[in-house]
């Protein structure tokens, strides 16, 4: 018999930030395309317009935010290997582009690395248009209507 599994999207506030504490601490086999916070500390969550923790039967399994930088909000989304592949990323995703839009934003934009292409997939299936790239990060943004 095949059980259903429990996902939910928990929006972060001061009495829960320990939930993006345990996902940095799991997140170290994606630190290196996931670089949020590896010049940044859980202190910087002050700053996001959103953050978000995805749990699935209540292990923490991804995390995303939505953080203005100057007049740029930025999206960023990471899930755990283990999470990956599973549709997790797309649920993610579009609590994001829920958040955004229920905070009146017009556009948000993301970087991927270039070679990230399940990501870039479900950045461009949620209508994520290419602003430009570098050699090893591509530059998207999303018109929210």
């Amino acid at each position: 018999m095949h059980r259903e599994r429990m996902i939910d999207v928990v929006r972060i506030g001061k009495e829960n930030r320990s939930l993006v504490s345990d996902f940095i601490a799991a997140s170290a086999p994606v630190q290196d395309t996931f670089r949020y916070f590896n010049n940044r500390t859980i202190a910087v969550l002050d700053q996001h317009l959103c953050t978000l923790i995805l749990l699935s039967d209540g292990a923490v399994a991804g995390y995303g935010h939505l953080d203005k930088e100057a007049d740029t909000v930025w999206l960023g989304i990471a899930l755990l290997p283990a999470f990956q592949g599973q549709g997790l990323g797309k649920t993610l995703l579009q609590a994001l582009i829920a958040a955004a839009t229920d905070l009146q934003l017009s556009v948000i934009h993301l970087s991927v690395d270039k070679e990230n292409t399940p990501a870039i997939r479900l950045y461009e299936h949620h209508g994520f248009q290419r602003e430009r790239q570098t050699d090893h990060i591509s530059f998207y943004k999303l018109t929210i209507s």
